[in-house]
């Protein structure tokens, strides 16, 4: 069995499940920044992603805005 490579990372991951309403917008205006200042994207629009099992089951899922 080949071993995994292990990548040094420059980030690091925060998840927060008691996040204000402010942090959430705060950090929605800055990625909306970035996209403008980087790739000018000016619109961003919610999506949704929906996970199921084989029965059809729902499993998870992911909501945000790109």
């Amino acid at each position: 069995m080949p071993s995994a490579t292990v990548f040094p990372s420059p980030f690091q991951w925060s998840i927060d499940h008691h996040h204000s309403a402010a942090a959430i917008q705060d950090l929605r205006h800055e990625l909306i920044a970035d996209n403008i200042a980087t790739a000018v994207i000016d619109t961003s629009r919610d999506v949704a992603v929906w996970l199921y099992d084989a029965h059809g089951s729902l499993m998870g899922g992911v909501v945000g805005t790109i």
